[in-house]
């Protein structure tokens, strides 16, 4: 074998990692979140993805990808007292095969930049036999041709429906996991949940899609500094995640969906914090139901609440406190405060979490809000008359 041809097999080696971004977006507002068919095998037992937002992909990385993760939409969440854009990691994929008969679909999206164009419209003849392609797959879920689970979304026309064919394994984490937005790859201390962090740029943002491929040899000088791609193969590691048989749809036990739950287990928000704060905020704002909230509290609680039918409802309050003794300065989010005639009161939500941010002084966030508030309450209830003014 020649060394031209060693070359050649070790540059489209299969290697790249692709974040697949999915539910999320203007899209989910008038079409199908048709990539639930990620999770599942079709009713010919092969296993397909879709790849966010239109099923192309860019022809630079098309033949390379190997390994998919499989995302949520962007969500903040709380590390120790930080706040971060992250992602919620919900299984792995690997690839076996292109699902495309025109590897070099580029992304359509794009695309419709340049449809002034002339080589826009041959880019459309060419979408649209790959269209018509998909379609002759044939392919089914409990019955369903997979075109007409998208029928009514837009674009339908052109769209495509399947990516990649994946092998039938699927891997989900062992306990919560995402990725991290930061500025470096430094890594993150696992609480309840694991956490990789990467680069902002590597995360995916309006395409829904990023890829995270080997760093050049160039870029490999700067020991001190571990790469995207280095920080995210490492959790692809077994260790990390349950293995299983992708199901049918025929085949789901329907007592996994139809147990008792309220709603935000059947959205998969259960555990998140951001969920109930916002669900609280707005029912603490409607009528009088703050004040029902402070009965219970007094009637449980040694502690007794004023009662005020004016208290202002503030979530995710900033406070910056400097501490006089070390001059270091704490910093936090107030999940909801609530501003009465003649006191303040904090709400912090914890799902699965203590308090975060405890230091060597015993202090920890709610202290360290208690004393925020405190030093500066003339001001808070200054803000107070100027909200309802506003009002």
């Amino acid at each position: 074998m020649s060394n031209k041809k060693v070359n050649n097999e070790e540059k489209n080696e299969k290697n790249e990692i692709l974040i697949n971004k999915m539910y999320t977006g203007r899209y989910l507002k008038d079409n199908v979140g048709h990539e639930v068919i990620n999770f599942y095998k079709n009713d010919n037992g092969d296993c397909y993805v879709y790849v966010m937002p239109y099923g192309g992909i860019s022809k630079n990385h098309v033949s390379n990808v190997k390994w998919i993760f499989l995302t949520g939409a962007k969500e903040t969440i709380k590390i120790k007292n930080r706040y971060y854009s992250a992602l919620e990691i919900l299984a792995l994929r690997e690839v076996e095969s292109i699902a495309l008969k025109n590897e070099i679909l580029g992304d359509f999206r794009k695309k419709q930049k340049n449809e002034k164009k002339e080589h826009y419209k041959k880019f459309c003849e060419k979408w649209e036999k790959e269209h018509k392609a998909q379609i002759k797959k044939n392919i089914k879920y409990d019955g369903v041709e997979v075109g007409k689970i998208f029928k009514d979304n837009q674009g339908d026309s052109t769209s495509i429906y399947v990516t990649y064919k994946v092998k039938n394994e699927i891997r989900r984490p062992k306990k919560k996991m995402y990725f991290v937005k930061t500025s470096d790859n430094k890594k993150i201390k696992e609480t309840d949940a694991i956490y990789i962090p990467i680069e902002s740029k590597e995360l995916p943002g309006a395409s829904c899609k990023s890829y995270i491929i080997p760093e050049k040899e160039e870029s490999k000088n700067n020991k001190n500094k571990i790469s995207d791609y280095e920080a995210v193969k490492d959790y692809i590691d077994d260790k990390y995640w349950v293995k299983s048989e992708a199901k049918k749809v025929q085949e789901i036990d329907k007592s996994e969906y139809e147990k008792e739950s309220c709603f935000f287990e059947k959205m998969g928000k259960e555990n998140d914090e951001t969920a109930y704060t916002n669900m609280l905020y707005y029912f603490f704002n409607k009528d009088k139901i703050f004040n029902d909230f402070i009965k219970f509290v007094n009637k449980n609680n040694k502690i007794k609440l004023e009662k005020d039918d004016n208290y202002i409802i503030q979530k995710e309050k900033f406070v910056l406190y400097k501490d006089n003794k070390d001059k270091k300065e704490k910093r936090g989010r107030m999940d909801l405060v609530a501003y009465g005639h003649d006191n303040i009161i904090i709400i912090e939500n914890k799902i699965k979490s203590n308090l975060n941010g405890k230091q060597s002084d015993n202090t920890t966030q709610i202290t360290t809000y208690y004393e925020a508030i405190k030093k500066e309450k003339k001001n808070y209830l200054k803000m107070k008359k100027l909200i309802k003014k506003e009002q």
